[in-house]
């Protein structure tokens, strides 16, 4: 199985142990540099653009946590390319004060503390960011 836009793995790598997988590729845009808990699977280092890079290997593949990232546009191209191998997409959020929490961080908090270190820096951004958040309007 290929795993698409894996980010740190943590979604499809929290299946339970009766659902994974007897061999994983996982596959990410932006690869991080993690330690598989299992030798079944592999992260691979190189840069993988699902929108654009051909996967020759033939695989059923999965999108754990990843098709919001997309515009409509771009699932539609998505399914064209990914879905005669088959193609699994699911968005594992579990419905709990936790998540909740890092959600809620993550798009809010997290979103003003760093926004003065992305880069190239704008004005317009801090405005957008501090004065008038967005998200939250």
């Amino acid at each position: 199985m290929l795993d698409l836009c894996s980010g740190n793995g943590e979604a499809v790598l929290s299946l339970d142990e009766r659902c994974r997988p007897d061999s994983l590729i996982l596959t990410a845009k932006f690869p991080a540099q993690i330690v598989l808990p299992d030798r079944r699977f592999v992260y691979d280092t190189v840069s993988r653009d699902a929108l654009r890079d051909d996967f020759p290997v033939r695989h059923m593949r999965t999108m754990f946590n990843a098709w919001h990232h997309f515009s409509l546009q771009e699932q539609r191209t998505l399914l064209q390319k990914h879905g005669p191998d088959g193609l699994l997409v699911a968005e594992v959020l579990e419905p709990d004060a936790l998540t909740f929490l890092r959600v809620g961080l993550a798009s809010t908090l997290l979103q003003v503390l760093l926004c003065p270190f992305v880069k190239p820096f704008r004005p317009l951004r801090i405005f957008f960011t501090w004065f008038i958040p967005v998200n939250i309007v």
